[in-house]
């Protein structure tokens, strides 16, 4: 199974076909089996042209005049179906319009209408919200997983397959919702991003709200709700910018202080080098400047030795010469003269010699001095080449100290230098541009929202009278609390907790055998006490990934301010919305969504365990948890269209059963009538009572002329023996009574007198009339009482 569905996933149109296949066998499944109830007879004859106004009163009357308002007209056009609609109902026209045009398929003159024709289009509705619900969460998340649980859970929701077969404006109205949230999940991403709304999707979304709110008023609901998403996001948005702002500036002074107190600590260390590379340096100099003066005083001792050995060597030489001279004689005296002239002339090239120096001694002198010059120029060019690295090191340790200089001022906000980690948190407070919403942002996108609320606006202004007359009047006074007790505070809890379980789950409760009713009970809670903490823990994952986060807080938002509403007019205004679990409709897409969204964060986890039953025979594998949720919600589904659950509000087929058994006598069924709706109560007994009649014929005739003799036979009497009177409801109770009493006398005794609704109490006292004291059972819908009635002998 998991197999399958790892490679189902990979032919996503193919799998979404599987779907609307379910969808459509489980809602064609016993389309027509259950009895229509009051507001499906509104939709039936509204949609057909026709009007109740046509139903005498304060008379008995036969079931065929009953009916009558049920047979297909082909004289009647929309115009007949505004018409009526708009001025006896408090319902817009849309939804009636297309059911008359469809109901003309099914349909033929003079007959009743086809219950199924009817239903039909409403269960098309349902159908075709699998692929919009799949198209909405693909749109919202971007994920294919989330989009096929959304079409999935809505194939067999129990709560969409139960308006999907009533003839009523609910699921087409859901289209419209899911058409809505698409329009705001596209509005909220130009949001965001500070640009304004397309044109043509504030157009679609104007046209869109517009149908909504003329297929159902309670559309304007999801309206108000999207209104506050809205206006949440952008305070929880600007909350968010600022406290991120917030941490970044506290981040920041943060990094400046660290840096200060880094770049204080470098500049120290800097100095310290610098001090230590001086002092080396200085005293390197002056080392070396002692050997070079050691060195030139040994150098200067050993020339200055030479020198005198050289000069002792020259007097003595010259005293021998001069012995030598003299000894020789006077003869050479004028020679010795000119020599000695020549040698002075000569001498005076050496001044230090003070006398005549040999060529050794001349090339040692020399090479001397060249020795001296050399070590001269030597100092000075390792002064020179140390002066200039002192130099190059001090320009070098400058430019060092201008690159950190530079480096620290790249960023100026930040006061300092980052290091990877700090340049990591600081740029992961950074907000992008496209998820900054500031209060100029706000403007201007909101700019482009005037089209869509102006557009709304005026196309719910339109239905505003029509509105106003219909949900002022008695059609809805059965939603109006007017009690103030423990009951009436504490009902509306229940009631909205109970639409929103079987939306997803709904076991067989409503079945009359009581132990399967009370174990559908116990399951349920037990699946549900395993299944919650899952639910809370997919929740918080889900939140925690930023990616889909944002469109999670919009739907969960929805469902929020749907219960802020609901609980509002509850408990405010005295309208208890949750009375009609139809009414849910209007966040019902939403639910679907935010279980989609939960189911595919448990889909991928690796073992999944309950908090609350922690034994080791709930513990499987995410993939086995989603199935498993997936067919407990299959087996709600069957259970709906089984008719175990979410029953009709009305039990007339009960009721009708009933009168079968308990009368064997002619039968009148009087009831009080204020509006409509209690002429579709009657209408829904005249109806399955006409359904069992043919039933029970086709049943005993096999042959088609046979069945045509008997039925037209047994349905004239049958039929002819039963009266409905309806008395309307201006009399008083007294006077409701003698009217009564009057009608009766002009019927033939004896018959069964049914008190069914009846607004005076019962236990009246009707002449010739008693009371049947024995135990009847409790039928949904319905209150009644019987009477034996028959001429008295006198």
């Amino acid at each position: 199974m998991v197999n399958f569905w790892r490679r189902s996933l990979h032919s996503q149109w193919l799998l979404l076909l599987v779907w609307i296949a379910i969808a459509t066998c489980l809602r064609l499944t016993n389309l027509d089996g259950k009895s229509p109830w009051t507001d499906e007879f509104s939709t039936l004859v509204f949609s057909l042209g026709n009007s109740f106004q046509d139903i005498p009163l304060d008379r008995a009357i036969a079931p065929e005049i009953l009916l009558q308002p049920l047979q297909f007209n082909v004289n009647t056009d929309i115009n007949h179906v505004v018409d009526n609609l708009l001025t006896h109902s408090n319902h817009p026209p849309i939804y009636f319009i297309l059911t008359h045009w469809w109901m003309q398929f099914f349909s033929k003159e003079g007959e009743l209408v086809s219950l199924w024709g009817a239903r039909s289009l409403s269960m098309i509705f349902g159908v075709v919200s699998i692929p919009a619900i799949y198209g909405l969460a693909r749109l919202a998340f971007h994920s294919r997983l989330v989009g096929q649980f959304a079409a999935a859970i809505m194939a067999v929701s129990p709560y969409g397959i139960y308006l999907a077969q009533e003839a009523r404006h609910y699921t087409l109205a859901i289209l419209f919702v899911i058409a809505s949230f698409c329009c705001l999940i596209i509005s909220i991403r130009h949001f965001k991003q500070g640009q304004s709304l397309p044109f043509f999707t504030a157009f679609i979304w104007v046209v869109v709200n517009s149908l909504g709110i003329a297929t159902h008023y309670f559309f304007s609901l999801t309206l108000c709700a999207e209104a506050m998403v809205l206006i949440f996001l952008f305070f929880f948005e600007e909350g968010r910018r600022k406290k991120e702002e917030g941490r970044r500036k506290n981040l920041m002074d943060t990094q400046t202080f660290t840096k200060e107190g880094r770049g204080n600590k470098q500049e120290g260390r800097r100095k310290n080098l610098m001090d230590t590379q001086t002092s080396t340096k200085e005293g390197r100099g002056n080392k070396q400047e002692g050997r070079r003066k050691n060195l030139m005083d040994t150098q200067t001792s050993t020339k200055e030795g030479r020198g005198n050995k050289q000069e002792g060597r020259r007097k003595n030489l010259m005293d021998t010469q001069t012995s030598t001279k003299e000894g020789r004689g006077n003869k050479q005296e004028g020679r010795r003269k000119n020599l000695m002239d020549t040698q002075t002339s000569t001498n005076f090239k050496y001044p230090i010699d003070c006398g005549v120096l040999n060529s050794k001694e001349k090339v040692e002198s020399e090479r001397g001095n060249r020795g001296e010059v050399r070590r001269k120029n030597l100092m000075w060019n390792q002064t020179f080449t140390k002066e200039g690295r002192g130099n190059k090191q001090e320009g070098r340790r400058k430019n060092l100290m201008g690159t950190q200089t530079s480096t620290n001022f790249q960023n100026p906000i930040d006061g300092g230098v980052l290091n990877s980690k700090e340049k990591d948190d600081f740029s992961s407070f950074k907000v992008k541009k496209s998820s900054k919403i500031s209060l100029h942002t706000f403007i201007k996108s909101f700019a482009s929202f005037y089209i869509v609320i102006l557009g709304t606006l005026a196309s719910a202004l339109v239905w505003l009278p029509f509105w106003k007359n219909g949900y002022s009047s008695e059609l809805t006074a059965w939603i109006s609390i007017s009690d103030s007790n423990l009951k009436s505070l504490l009902s509306p809890i229940f009631q909205f907790l109970a639409t929103g379980i079987t939306m997803l789950f709904l076991l067989p409760i409503e079945s009359p055998i009581f132990p399967i009713a009370i174990m559908a009970a116990v399951v349920m809670i037990l699946f549900l006490i395993w299944l919650f903490p899952l639910f809370i823990s997919g929740t918080i994952n889900c939140l925690k990934n930023s990616d889909i986060s944002f469109s999670l807080i919009t739907f969960a938002g929805v469902i929020l301010a749907s219960i802020l509403l609901f609980f509002g007019f509850t408990y405010i205004f005295g309208i208890d919305l949750t009375r009609g679990a139809r009414y849910s409709f209007v966040y019902f897409p939403a639910v679907i969504i935010l279980v989609a969204v939960i189911l595919a964060q448990i889909f991928e986890l690796q073992f999944v365990k309950s908090k609350f039953l922690n034994i080791s025979i709930c513990t499987t594998t995410g993939k086995k948890a989603v199935i498993l949720i997936w067919l407990m919600a299959l087996l709600s589904g069957l259970t709906v269209v089984s008719n175990l659950g979410y029953q009709k509000y009305y039990r007339p087929d009960l009721l009708v059963s009933l009168i079968e058994k308990k009368s064997d006598k002619p039968i009148v069924i009087a009831t009080t009538h204020y509006t409509h709706v209690e002429t579709g109560e009657m209408m829904g007994i005249a109806w399955n009572m006409r359904k069992k009649i043919k039933q029970k014929l086709q049943y005993e005739c096999r042959e088609e002329s046979i069945y045509k003799e008997k039925f037209l036979v047994n349905h004239s009497m049958n039929i002819a023996q039963v009266k409905f009177i309806l008395l309307h409801e201006e009399l008083e109770s007294i006077n409701q009574v003698n009217s009564l009493y009057k009608i009766l006398n002009k019927l033939e005794y004896p018959f069964d007198l049914w008190l069914v609704n009846f607004a005076s109490d019962f236990n009246i006292a009707v002449e010739n009339c008693q009371v049947d004291q024995g135990e009847f059972p409790l039928i949904d819908g319905y209150k009644y009482q019987l009477y034996h009635c028959h001429l008295s002998s006198g």
